[in-house]
C-alpha cells in the first residue's frame, strides 16, 4: 500500500499553503505570538473569516451545503498546514463536528440557520461533553435537560471545556431520558455562551495554559 499523498494532494497543500500564508499580516502574527489563551483577537477573527470566504471553512462539506465537496485527506492536508505555522484558531469544532451533525439530523430551518454562520466563521463553538464523573465514558453523564413547553431547561456542569472563555457557543450534550439505558437519551443541545445561567470558571493546567469548568443553572 502507498502511504504517499498524491500528486493532485500536493498541489492542493501548496494551494493551501499559499492561500494560509498569504492571510498571515503583521496584526495576526503579533496576536499569534501574545495569544495566553484569551481566544482569536480582531486579527484572528478576519483571518477566520477571509478562510471562509475562500471555502476552507468546509473543505469535505457537501457542495449542496456551501461546501468544496473535497476529501477528508484534503481536510487534514489543510489542518497540517494550519499546524505548521503555529497558534491559529479556526474553528474546528464547528466545521468538523457540530457541521456535519447538523448536516445529518438537523432541521432545514437548522441548516439554513447555522451552516453558513460556520462556513463563514462568524460563529466559534465549545465543546460540552466531559464533565467530573463522565470522561472517556461520556454515556455516564448527568446534565440534564427537562422538556418545558416549548424549551428545554438544563442544569448540570462540564469540565474541561476548552474555549469557552472566548466562543459565542457551545455545543452540549445532555440527558433528556433518565430512564433510557445510558447510551441512549442523550441529546445535543447548541447554546449561546452568553446566556443566563452559563457560567465559566477557568482551570489552569500545568503549562499555565486555561481550560474551564462551565455550570448551567435553569438555562433555557
Amino acid at each position: 500500500m502507498d502511504f504517499r499523498f498524491t500528486p493532485e494532494q500536493e498541489e492542493w497543500r501548496e494551494e493551501v499553503r499559499g492561500v494560509i500564508e498569504s492571510l498571515i499580516t503583521p496584526e495576526l502574527r503579533a496576536e499569534m505570538e501574545s495569544n495566553d489563551d484569551v481566544g482569536p483577537g480582531p486579527a484572528g477573527k478576519e483571518f477566520m473569516r477571509a478562510l471562509g470566504s475562500r471555502g476552507l471553512l468546509g473543505i469535505p462539506w457537501p457542495t449542496k451545503y456551501g461546501g468544496l465537496g473535497r476529501s477528508l485527506i484534503d481536510q487534514y492536508i489543510f489542518s497540517e498546514e494550519i499546524g505548521r505555522v503555529g497558534g491559529l484558531y479556526t474553528s474546528s469544532t464547528a466545521v468538523n463536528m457540530v457541521g456535519p451533525t447538523i448536516m445529518r439530523v438537523g432541521t432545514e430551518e437548522q441548516i439554513d440557520e447555522w451552516l453558513p454562520k460556520i462556513r463563514s466563521g462568524e460563529v466559534e463553538f465549545a465543546l460540552g461533553y466531559t464533565e467530573p464523573g463522565a470522561g472517556t465514558d461520556l454515556a455516564s453523564l448527568e446534565t440534564r435537560a427537562v422538556e418545558d413547553g416549548d424549551e428545554f431547561v438544563i442544569n448540570g456542569q462540564k469540565m474541561f471545556t476548552s474555549a469557552a472563555h472566548f466562543s459565542s457557543h457551545i455545543w452540549l450534550l445532555a440527558r433528556t431520558d433518565v430512564d433510557a439505558p445510558k447510551h441512549r437519551g442523550l441529546s445535543a443541545f447548541l447554546l449561546p455562551m452568553d446566556a443566563p445561567g452559563i457560567t465559566v470558571r477557568p482551570l489552569w493546567r500545568m503549562d499555565d495554559g486555561r481550560t474551564n469548568e462551565v455550570f448551567f443553572e435553569d438555562v433555557r
